[in-house]
């Protein structure tokens, strides 16, 4: 085995996760009204968490069983035609992360539009990158801190 055959491993993993993900039609995890009935969105949601980016699962294992400041998250979470990748429903903080499909201009405006109104409901949304969570967990971890800290008062 040669030093580099990890990495290759890795990598190859998370290209066939994000295959399968664009072959779900989920990577933008957007449920437009009336496409798809709330049997279908459980099944996606499942879908989701059964099958998440390595990124997400990282930051999961940071944030199950209420280990950031006693909050509790819930993970690929629906909330009006959209799934969340995390939620915190006692501050209303939902923390997204963003991939490569994020960057592109569609995905641009696809994000504006549902931050728009995820924030219209009165919620408060962290965009972090996906390399942030490997390059540097605890500084990801910090900005969530200030993100619960700083949520409406009538959410904590």
């Amino acid at each position: 085995m040669t030093h580099d055959q990890p990495c290759r491993r890795g990598a190859v993993r998370f290209l066939a996760c994000l295959l399968f993900l664009r072959f779900l039609d989920c990577s933008w995890r957007i449920v437009e009204p009336g496409k798809r009935d709330s049997s279908q969105l459980k099944d996606l949601r499942r879908k989701l968490r059964n099958f998440g980016t390595p990124a997400e699962a990282v930051l999961w294992k940071n944030l199950k069983c209420r280990q950031l400041d006693g909050k509790k998250f819930r993970r690929q979470t629906s909330l009006g035609p959209y799934i969340v990748d995390f939620f915190c429903h006692d501050c209303g903080l939902i923390v997204e992360l963003d991939g490569a499909p994020h960057f592109s201009m569609q995905g641009g405006e696809i994000d504006a539009k549902r931050t728009a109104y995820l924030e219209g409901m009165g919620l408060t949304v962290l965009r972090i990158e996906n390399k942030h969570v490997f390059e540097n967990i605890e500084g990801v971890l910090e900005t969530i801190r200030v993100g619960l800290r700083t949520t409406s008062p009538g959410k904590s």
